[in-house]
């Protein structure tokens, strides 16, 4: 898989998690899990709204995201 594919994927998993305010869970890379809502993001970072509070993360330090319900992610006419 390319760069670029992977990079589309991952801009339109988080475009829209972002656009339809889908609850995620947030699992670091040591480990801290943390749940809220994806609110920003930019090449490098993640903008997480825990209650009142807001978090930047790294994406480097994020292990994996887990969305509350599933995603739909399409290339073209063709469902991934």
């Amino acid at each position: 898989m390319t760069t670029l594919k992977k990079l589309a994927v991952q801009e339109m998993f988080l475009d829209y998690v972002i656009s339809h305010q889908v609850p995620v869970a947030l699992i670091t890379k040591n480990g801290v899990h943390m749940k809220g809502f994806i609110i920003a993001t930019d090449p490098y970072t993640v903008t997480l709204q825990i209650q009142s509070k807001q978090s930047l993360l790294y994406k480097a330090a994020i292990s994996t995201i887990i969305p509350s319900k599933p995603v739909p992610l399409h290339f073209g006419n063709n469902p991934a």
